[in-house]
């Protein structure tokens, strides 16, 4: 991983970490007019535009899994000097249903900031069974 890489995989690695209720300052870490692609067959999924509107999908992530959703990075890796590239684990928990995923984030970045945001799922199907 080059010098100039690896603050980015760092800072993408503190965006996830901090991935909580209510925490304002993980939008911080975001460009104001990112654009995150949530990938998936669930009501979840889809692509939001804007700070505003990627932290009220993370809340919307939270409120539907009764804020039991965690998220355990694995493993990250710097994909040239603009890209980074993390494999994660979901867990959550609502009533009688477990979400236990894995998910592929890749994160561009310009300005020291994330300026578009993808997250794939390993196995769409599974997570789809509990968010909708």
């Amino acid at each position: 991983m080059s010098e100039e890489a690896s603050p980015h995989v760092a800072m993408v690695c503190q965006a996830l970490s901090e991935f909580r209720p209510g925490n304002l300052e993980v939008l911080d870490l975001m460009h104001e007019d990112i654009v995150f692609h949530n990938e998936g067959v669930h009501r979840l999924s889809g692509t939001y535009r804007g700070r505003t509107t990627v932290f009220e999908f993370f809340q919307s992530v939270q409120d539907n899994s009764g804020g039991s959703y965690r998220i355990e990075i694995r493993n990250a890796m710097a994909l040239g000097k603009t890209m980074v590239a993390v494999v994660a684990r979901s867990t959550a928990r609502r009533a009688d249903q477990e979400l236990d995923a894995t998910a592929v984030h890749i994160a561009r970045l310009a300005d020291d900031r994330i300026v578009e945001y993808w997250v794939m799922q390993t196995d769409p199907d599974d997570s789809a069974l509990f968010w909708d």
